[in-house]
């Protein structure tokens, strides 16, 4: 009698009442909730992680995902849900994009322009600067700039030397404009690519004019000497609300550069030259012993001397820490644990240590880094990062602990690739292979159709 019971209950909720609910039929409410989870899972596959397999797991927890076009998807179904995907369907905009006429004709919807978060400043002509500088008014949820070595603040002398006449009032109203929302800024990216010219000069300046941020993400390709700077950035900006910091660099001369930076950090990452030099590991030497009373989380990244940098860090204030091994040590294909960490090194209890390796690489010993954080209280995880790894999309359990180094790590990979591509389809032109041809040409059609796209 329980049976059918239960199988009358069921049936009652199966009338032709519900059956026809669509989404007309939900809240308000409940509707833009669900276009929030969407877009913010689009965001973190945007922004996802290096993909890394934990050891001693199968990997099958994949996110589920729509590859980052869930909103648009919505966007699809009604007008309504259309209303409520606006100010989702561009998070990131580039200066070139504010400079279609689309835009400076304002025949785009307000809302969509009003959800725009990221401005894309790393590849701009004059004039796209400027028209982004001019369409900065209605970018009022704005709060990440992307820089390069082409950053506005570098171009402000020359090109205002340049301009003349109407020209001139006009330049001069972009960098207005931009200076004007600074205090919006809570993140700066500046990415500095190998074999470009950055003058390290206008860095303080960007810093200066930038009060409020929280998250400020340096990537160098060149592996930066903080000592060498110390007299050109006399007096060093301080940036008191800044929460996030990723940064790279050649040795631990970075250390006094973040503690003056950034005293209230409370995540900080620095990937470290993986070749381990000699002259920068001879530079550690002179470092003294830094504390960051606020540090909670701290990402290091290099060869395997990184782990014996943790000497100069107080790290007792930790709850997370990860260490990338990327490289072995010269002459050798393994790295081995009971020789990573200085003898004296003390963990906070409680402490989550995560170790990533590159798969290409032996781990030996790590009974060792086993028994050193069972000592201590701490929590020890391990990941091997995948050859294909900056290409791939993210999984969940590595989002929130990588996303803060991928954009650079997936950047040199692409930018590897195609250099890759070039030469190759050099070498099948000058030997006339049509075969080799067309299978590159298959392989690179999904770029083709990416340029068209962000051409239109």
């Amino acid at each position: 009698m329980a049976g059918q019971d239960s199988e009358t209950d069921v049936s009652s909720f199966q009338g032709p009442e519900t059956a026809g609910a669509t989404l007309r039929d939900l809240p308000h409410e409940l509707l833009r909730y669900i276009v929030e989870l969407v877009a913010e899972q689009d965001d973190e596959v945007l922004s996802g992680s290096v993909r890394v397999a934990r050891v001693g797991q199968d990997g099958s927890d994949r996110l589920s995902s729509w590859y980052a076009r869930g909103v648009g998807a919505l966007s699809c179904l009604n007008k309504h849900m259309r209303r409520l995907s606006l100010p989702h369907l561009c998070r990131t905009v580039s200066a070139k994009q504010l400079a279609q006429p689309i835009v400076q004709m304002r025949r785009i919807s307000p809302a969509i322009l009003a959800g725009i978060r990221t401005l894309d400043l790393r590849h701009h002509s004059e004039s796209t600067f400027v028209a982004a500088g001019l369409a900065l008014p209605r970018l009022i949820q704005l709060r990440h700039v992307r820089l390069s070595a082409r950053s506005f603040v570098g171009m402000q002398s020359a090109t205002l030397a340049a301009a003349v006449g109407n020209q001139l009032a006009v330049m001069q109203l972009a960098l207005d404009a931009f200076a004007s929302c600074a205090h919006n800024i809570e993140q700066i990216t500046l990415v500095h690519s190998a074999g470009t010219a950055f003058d390290e000069a206008y860095l303080p300046i960007i810093l200066r004019a930038h009060k409020n941020l929280r998250r400020l993400r340096l990537f160098d390709a060149e592996y930066t000497v903080f000592s060498d700077l110390e007299g050109l950035w006399h007096p060093l900006p301080v940036l008191p609300e800044l929460r996030e910091l990723v940064i790279s660099a050649a040795d631990l001369s970075v250390l006094p550069f973040v503690l003056t930076l950034a005293p209230n950090v409370e995540d900080l990452t620095i990937n470290f030259d993986p070749r381990d030099i000699a002259e920068d590991l001879r530079a550690d030497d002179d470092v003294a012993h830094v504390s960051l009373p606020h540090l909670r989380r701290l990402k290091l990244e290099g060869g395997p001397s990184v782990a014996s940098r943790l000497a100069c860090i107080n790290l007792m204030t930790l709850e997370f820490l990860e260490l990338r091994i990327v490289t072995a040590s010269e002459g050798k294909i393994h790295v081995d644990c009971a020789a990573l960490f200085p003898s004296n090194l003390l963990l906070p209890a409680g402490l989550v240590f995560k170790l990533v390796t590159h798969h290409l690489l032996a781990v030996q010993n790590f009974d060792a880094l086993t028994d050193l954080c069972d000592k201590h209280g701490a929590t020890l995880n391990w990941y091997i990062t995948h050859l294909l790894a900056p290409f791939n999309p993210p999984e969940r359990s590595t989002i929130a602990e990588s996303e803060t180094t991928v954009n650079h790590q997936r950047a040199l990979a692409v930018s590897q690739l195609l250099d890759w591509a070039n030469a190759r389809s050099t070498r099948l032109a000058v030997n006339n292979d049509v075969e080799g041809t067309e299978e590159l040409a298959v392989a690179m059609r999904r770029v083709e159709e990416k340029k068209i796209i962000d051409e239109l």
